[in-house]
């Protein structure tokens, strides 16, 4: 839908009107509340406005950096780009007022990048159902979504949804009844499973290194062995041989880290779009992940030192 923001008169209304795609949506007073969208400033959209039909509407902050990002968005109008009118008549533009801004929501992904601006108008001001073309505001109201928060999840629960409405009219049917968890886990079911495929590769990748990270030592250890005995019949202390091996392998260890760390900075924003609640450079993460790889590493570098340290100077020196 086409969105038309207006800062002046109604005659001016072509020369200042913004043309782009936002969403138009009709709540009921209590909604943001009630979904948990946050007010950032001015007000939210009451009881009270739906009651007057009072021309209000809310926007989001994706509107705001879209439309209005040098000015102020509160006391600024908005029109519905398409306005009603009558056969024969000429266009009614009815101004819906902008009195809040609120957080912005994903519409269609949990991780998508761009979002579609929101605004948010009395549901009484979309008018009635049966309503002709003309006097129509905004989306049509033919189905309706309710939105019902609850301490917890009843059996008596979806009885007692049922009742309510039927206090407003026993004739409306409910179509699709789901928890906000049901719906949150179909959006994210795709990126879940590709995330536990990344997952599996990655830690097959990491099993791989560390097995090879062991090779690679255990096969040193063993050129080593003469040497390793000698150090031993001079009284080194099995420690200190398994220590010298570590700290070697260590170094060795502590390079491929850091590059991997760079390229893990790098790459990183072809993953972004996979993430959802943390950024790609994201200081904790990279940290922990670099810290856990490291200690295995050394893990794997431990074990043939530990275990070439515990041979005895006499079989050491056989080998030569």
């Amino acid at each position: 839908m086409e969105g038309r923001v207006i800062g002046g008169q109604e005659q001016d209304a072509e020369s200042s009107a913004f043309q782009g795609t936002v969403s138009y949506r009709a709540v009921a007073g209590g909604f943001f509340e009630t979904i948990g969208i946050g007010l950032i400033r001015g007000r939210t959209i009451d009881r009270g406005d739906v009651d007057r039909r009072e021309p209000v509407v809310v926007v989001d902050e994706a509107f705001v950096d879209l439309v209005l990002p040098d000015e102020d968005p509160l006391g600024q109008r908005v029109s519905w780009s398409i306005p009603p009118a009558r056969p024969g008549e000429a266009p009614r533009w009815t101004w819906l007022e902008i009195v809040g801004i609120v957080a912005s929501t994903p519409t269609g992904a949990l991780g998508e990048t761009i979002r579609v601006p929101q605004l948010y108008m009395p549901v009484s001001m979309t008018g009635r159902f049966d309503a002709p073309s003309w006097e129509y505001i905004g989306p049509r109201a033919s189905s309706m979504t309710y939105v019902v928060r609850a301490t917890t999840l009843s059996p008596d629960l979806l009885p007692s949804i049922r009742r309510a409405i039927d206090e407003v009219d026993p004739n409306l049917a409910m179509a699709v009844v789901s928890t906000l968890e049901e719906r949150l886990d179909r959006a994210s079911a795709g990126m879940a499973f590709t995330m536990t495929l990344i997952t599996m590769a990655a830690v097959l990748g990491l099993l791989l290194g560390l097995v090879g990270i062991y090779a690679v030592i255990a096969y040193i250890v063993r050129q080593r062995t003469g040497e390793i005995g000698v150090r031993l019949a001079l009284g080194a202390e099995p420690a200190g041989v398994a220590g010298l091996i570590t700290r070697q392998g260590a170094v060795v260890t502590l390079g491929g880290t850091v590059i991997g760390l760079a390229a893990a900075l790098a790459g990183g924003r072809l993953l972004e779009s996979l993430l959802c609640g943390v950024g790609a450079r994201d200081p904790g993460v990279l940290a922990s992940a670099t810290i856990a790889t490291f200690a295995l590493a050394l893990l794997a570098c431990w074990l043939p030192a530990r275990r070439a340290a515990a041979v005895s100077p006499v079989e050491a020196l056989r080998t030569e």
